[in-house]
């Protein structure tokens, strides 16, 4: 109850004061302007004679001009009225109705209300006309140069007043409209961040997971060191990913919109042939001429046909037996190269269709993907990549960066299960006797295969004994098909 009691006070003296206020951030100054005129009220002077009617009369103008900030048009027109009462009456004294009129209309240009304002301003002229017409004291080119002197300078700081709410209003509404846009960046960041982490962490671990148990069941089993190998690339790719998330997050990381294509080679190809070199695969890779500078999605795009044909490599190898990665640009056109990324192994089953996820990437691009073998029988993976090239601004100079003549992959990634699933679409799916080299000679099956898919982290593992396919590139192309 006291609480109650206590409360109601602050609430309607809140009211009071917001009232007092006024909903534009002007209101509050003028309205004080105009408290401290009608206060000369009381100033010794102020009323000329004693007449009752002269004191009401000019009484009443100056309520008007304490009421005028609140309700200026409705005291246009009363002032109007008693501006001319006043004149009737007492001709020769001074009419602090005008002064009423004056300020009003002055809050009524403030407000940006023109036609209001203009009738206000004819109504102060048509009284000085009046005043002429009688011989009043504010008639004749002595009252025009008063009234217009005061209608002048107070109409002029009732104009800037509303430019200068117009200004704050405009400069609120732009800071609400950044802090949107800034709200929604920092959604959207964090729904990249998270939906890339899930991708690089979850995904990464799975597959991890899966070869690690695969492992568990038969350690000793043929193609154990590929699957090791594989171990390896999935770690140093989620290694690689997860710093780059963490920089992104550091306040003082520069966003480039530009990558060293060169530089990322060398990095790529040396991972590479650290992690075959720890499980006992012979890989070799060749990194020829490319363009030096190139953009996030080429970058990202180069990475993926890269890490897809080592692991396609890792996986179907024959044991034992050397293989290399080439990658290089060849001038096409003066402003476009064609990036062309071939692999070449031995296999112990001939590869009958070209890799499905390489080749959706390639045409997305506008590039292609092809099989071939050559003399000595091997399996050889072509892929081309056409770039477009472009002169741009690189740390304050003017080079050449290549650009994709085409990106739909980020489309072609969303595509429905059925038409683009990673299960499904598995390199494996192309090669006959895709197990490991105890079952070669049949293609894994959904029942023999540890899959990490879309349809969840962990796929199902097959009976104990059977040949098992691990699928450990396909976190690869998810996260690089969610960044395109």
């Amino acid at each position: 109850m006291r609480a109650t009691t206590v409360d109601r006070p602050e609430g309607r003296g809140s009211a009071v004061w917001r009232f007092l206020r006024g909903p534009r951030f002007v209101d509050l100054p003028l309205r004080a302007f105009a408290l401290v005129m009608g206060l000369t009220a009381f100033v010794p002077g102020a009323f000329e004679l004693d007449e009752p009617l002269y004191v009401a009369l000019t009484a009443a103008a100056y309520v008007l001009i304490v009421v005028a900030p609140f309700l200026p048009l409705s005291v246009v027109v009363a002032s109007a009225a008693l501006s001319g009462v006043f004149l009737w009456q007492y001709p020769d004294f001074e009419n602090m109705s005008t002064e009423a009129l004056i300020l009003a209309t002055a809050v009524l240009f403030s407000y940006m209300r023109w036609w209001a304002a203009g009738a206000g301003t004819l109504a102060l002229l048509a009284y000085q006309v009046a005043a002429t017409a009688q011989n009043g004291l504010d008639g004749g080119v002595p009252g025009l140069i008063d009234l217009g002197y005061g209608w002048l300078t107070t109409c002029l700081v009732g104009i800037a007043a509303g430019f200068v709410e117009r200004r704050i209003q405009r400069e609120i509404t732009r800071r609400e409209q950044a802090a949107r846009e800034n709200a929604r960046a920092l959604e959207t960041m964090r729904m990249r961040f998270t939906s890339d982490t899930h991708d690089t962490i979850s995904h990464s671990l799975c597959t991890e997971a899966a070869i690690i148990r695969t492992l568990g069941r038969a350690p000793h089993a043929p193609g154990a060191d590929r699957m090791i190998t594989e171990l390896a690339l999935v770690n140093a790719e989620a290694t690689k990913r997860l710093r780059q998330l963490v920089a992104r997050l550091r306040a003082d990381a520069p966003e480039s919109a530009h990558v060293g294509l060169r530089a990322e080679a060398r990095l790529l190809v040396s991972a590479i042939e650290d992690g075959t070199a720890a499980g006992g695969v012979r890989l070799s890779t060749t990194v020829g001429a490319l363009p030096e500078h190139a953009s996030p999605a080429v970058g990202t795009h180069f990475t993926g046909f890269i890490l897809e044909l080592a692991t396609n490599v890792i996986r179907y190898a024959t044991p034992g037996t050397a293989s290399t990665i080439a990658v290089a640009a060849e001038q096409a056109t003066p402003t476009r190269v064609v990036v062309r990324y071939t692999s070449v192994n031995s296999a112990d089953a001939p590869l009958t269709e070209v890799p499905r996820s390489l080749s959706t990437r390639a045409e997305a691009v506008g590039g292609s993907c092809t099989v071939s073998a050559d003399p000595q029988g091997r399996v050889v993976v072509t892929v081309t990549h056409p770039l477009e090239l472009v002169a741009t601004e690189i740390d304050s100079e003017i080079a050449t960066e290549a650009v994709p003549v085409r990106d739909d992959f980020a489309a072609a990634s969303q595509a429905t299960p059925g038409e683009l699933s990673p299960t499904a679409q598995g390199d494996s799916a192309s090669v006959a006797g895709a197990a490991l080299p105890g079952t070669a000679g049949h293609a894994g099956t959904a029942a023999d295969a540890v899959t990490v898919g879309d349809a969840g982290p962990v796929g199902a593992a097959g009976p104990a004994g059977s040949g098992t396919t691990v699928h450990a590139g396909h976190s690869h192309r998810r996260l690089e098909g969610r960044r395109a």
